[in-house]
């Protein structure tokens, strides 16, 4: 070392002892590093430290976040109303909806009968296999005419899908009315005519 410009060279004996101190400090501070150990050291550190390793990484993976399983289905709702070409509910037509997913159905729900105003309801469960961004099918079938519409699952609880059949006409209730009506006033003119010519 350097005392005020004069070189202090300390004997070669010393630095060896230093040194061999020094190695010595640091075998007691980790007793597990094998310095210049044996075979059966070296064996014995390399245990230890896969046992230490593992250790570690079951304790670091419990703090982790755990996320859902990414198979498990989602709850929704699907709900729509089935109506006849020109948009007049259907009541008594039976519908179903199926979960597709690469062209593959995973699961299919049934509604037997659409309510008086065309309505159907079902629910899958997370126990059911459709998951955000699959296929929804719905398909509608009445008097012997089907038709079907599809949607993307969404993330939604509740998503609407509403199915047109085509070749099905329900006329409605004051077009009716309006035939009968008429149908009367002729029946009525005609039975006057007949009386009156005694036909």
């Amino acid at each position: 070392m350097h005392i005020g410009g004069i070189i202090d060279r300390e004997p070669k004996g010393y630095c060896a002892s230093r040194r061999s101190r020094a190695l010595r400090l640091i075998r007691r501070m980790f007793v597990l590093v094998p310095m210049a150990g044996s075979r059966a050291s070296r064996v014995r550190f390399a245990a230890v430290a896969t046992v230490l390793l593992a250790v570690s990484l079951l304790v670091g993976a419990s703090f982790l976040p755990v996320s859902k399983d990414a198979s498990a289905g989602m709850i929704k709702i699907v709900r729509g109303h089935i109506y006849d070409e020109i948009g007049n509910p259907l009541g008594g037509a039976n519908v179903t909806i199926k979960a597709i997913r690469g062209g593959i159905t995973m699961d299919t729900l049934w509604y037997d009968s659409s309510e008086s105003d065309g309505l159907y309801s079902v629910t899958f469960g997370d126990m059911d296999n459709l998951l955000q961004g699959d296929t929804i099918e719905v398909t509608a079938s009445y008097s012997g005419h089907e038709s079907t519409n599809t949607a993307i699952a969404n993330g939604d609880a509740l998503q609407f899908i509403d199915v047109f059949i085509i070749g099905v006409t329900i006329p409605e209730f004051g077009s009716l009315s309006v035939v009968l009506v008429c149908g009367a006033f002729v029946a009525v003119v005609i039975l006057i005519r007949r009386r009156r010519t005694g036909l």
